[in-house]
């Protein structure tokens, strides 16, 4: 198997176009593991954006940042990810 890993800077995931990109990106590219940096997402719209994301699982720093600055998103059919630690 094939493992692709897709990395963005986003700068920001709250707008509609931002959004779009990256779900099109991901749908082409069909990566194994996603990392969006700078999401800028407060903790209250990640629900809200996650929808968007049908199949895909989030690990995030809420709890260093309250803007969730690192999405890590994965598909569990795809990965089993285990978290060691998290840090600032």
């Amino acid at each position: 198997m094939m493992f692709k890993a897709l990395m963005w800077n986003v700068w920001g995931l709250n707008g509609l176009k931002t959004q779009r990109q990256v779900l099109n990106l991901m749908k082409q590219e069909r990566p194994n593991i996603c990392i969006l940096v700078e999401t800028k997402i407060k903790a209250e719209k990640e629900d809200d954006i996650m929808r968007k994301f049908l199949g895909w699982r989030c690990i995030n720093n809420y709890e260093h940042h309250y803007k969730g600055r690192i999405w890590v998103l994965y598909k569990e059919e795809d990965l089993k990810v285990t978290i060691y630690q998290k840090s600032k």
